[in-house]
C-alpha cells in the first residue's frame, strides 16, 4: 500500500462521506478552497459510489455556488444516466487532463 493510498483509507474511515461537518464544508468552503474540496471529494469517492447525501450536496454546490464542472466528476457514479447525459457537454469542454479523470470514473 502506498502512503497516499493509506492516507486515503484513513480519511474515508475517520471522516466518511456522510459526515455532517464534511457536507457543511463542501457546501460552505471559503474562497480559494476549491482545490482542497476537489481533493477531498476525489479521496472520499475513490473506488466507491458516493452517498446520496454527498451527491445532493455537490449538486447543490454546482447549481447554486460554483458552475465548475470539476466538482461533478467525483459524484458521477452517483448520478442517474439522464443527469450524466445532461452534463456531458459541460464535461467534454474541460481540459484534457481533467477529461481523462472523467473517462476513468
Amino acid at each position: 500500500l502506498s502512503s497516499s493510498s493509506a492516507a486515503s483509507d484513513v480519511y474515508k474511515r475517520q471522516i466518511g462521506m456522510d459526515s455532517k461537518e464534511l457536507l457543511k464544508l463542501v457546501s460552505h468552503f471559503p474562497a480559494g478552497g476549491e482545490t482542497f474540496i476537489l481533493q477531498v471529494l476525489h479521496i472520499l469517492t475513490e473506488k466507491t459510489i458516493p452517498s446520496s447525501d454527498l451527491v445532493d450536496t455537490v449538486k447543490n454546490l454546482y447549481q447554486n455556488r460554483s458552475s465548475d464542472a470539476r466538482f461533478l466528476i467525483p459524484i458521477l457514479p452517483g448520478l442517474t444516466k439522464d443527469e450524466t447525459l445532461a452534463l456531458l457537454p459541460k464535461l467534454i469542454v474541460l481540459p484534457t487532463s481533467v477529461l481523462k479523470t472523467v473517462i476513468i470514473r
